[in-house]
């Protein structure tokens, strides 16, 4: 199998600017700093292959508006001719999604494979909460395509975090059936890893076999060990995860300045 590599944006917090020369917001600004680090690296005479594909990991923008979920398709479509799949957060409205991206982006499930790799974006929304969920339906739907496809190494996909990250608040508004979800996972040695944003935190942690990333923001980070919300020191970042022809995983962090 050829090498894959996947681009991983997650937690923008994009704002709409409500007229044309209004100063944009910190997290505005800073995604327009990401975008043209990925820009820089990809056009550097050393850059390898292309992206095989761009995943939102949700909160796409901070109030659900059209303009902001325009805006990020504008920017992750002038990026490279590779193709994206957006999942939404919390702070993400599914009926706008819809309308600036396919309807794709709100099903429950997606799915992608490249050669003997299968990636599974799960959607963790929970309509008005700020904590997720993977409904009884989603979760029997997960299990048969697991059981079906265990020829496939699989990386799992989704906004919230499925570990407790020590970080009081946040651990609150995680995915509040993570246990049931993790025990399903780890029924499946083919599963290598779960890849979460919503923490604003860059953490590698693991679960039996399980690899868990959890992706940093591109607009600001959390910091960690906390019991109430603090903004880190890092800057914005976004993931760049591979798989080499031996099917092992690896993730790079990239903080910009």
């Amino acid at each position: 199998m050829k090498p894959i590599k996947l681009l991983i944006l997650s937690d923008c917090h994009l704002e709409a600017q409500p007229q044309p020369n209004a100063p944009s917001s910190v997290s505005n600004i800073a995604f327009e700093k990401v975008v043209q680090n990925i820009k820089q690296c990809c056009s550097h005479p050393s850059s390898q292959a292309a992206f095989d594909l761009i995943i939102g990991l949700g909160d796409i923008c901070q109030h659900g508006d059209l303009q902001s979920y325009l805006y990020f398709k504008t920017q992750i479509e002038m990026l490279q001719p590779a193709d994206y799949v957006v999942l939404p957060g919390n702070h993400d409205i599914s009926a706008t999604m819809v309308k600036v991206f396919d309807k794709k982006s709100v099903q429950s499930m997606q799915v992608a494979s490249f050669g003997t790799l299968q990636l599974i974006m799960l959607n963790s929304q929970w309509p008005n909460k700020e904590a997720g969920r993977l409904s009884p339906d989603l979760m029997q739907t997960l299990k048969q395509q697991l059981s079906e496809q265990q020829c496939l190494s699989t990386l799992i996909f989704l906004h919230h975090p499925v570990l407790n990250l020590d970080t009081p608040w946040m651990d609150k508004i995680a995915l509040t059936n993570a246990q049931a979800f993790l025990d399903l996972c780890v029924q499946f040695p083919h599963v290598k890893a779960i890849v979460h944003g919503h923490a604003h935190q860059d953490r590698e942690l693991s679960y039996q076999h399980l690899a868990i990333h959890s992706i940093p923001s591109t607009a600001y980070q959390y910091k960690p060990h906390c019991e109430d919300v603090e903004i880190d020191s890092g800057g914005p970042a976004y993931a760049i995860i591979t798989s080499d022809e031996q099917q092992q995983i690896r993730r790079q962090t990239v903080y910009v300045d």
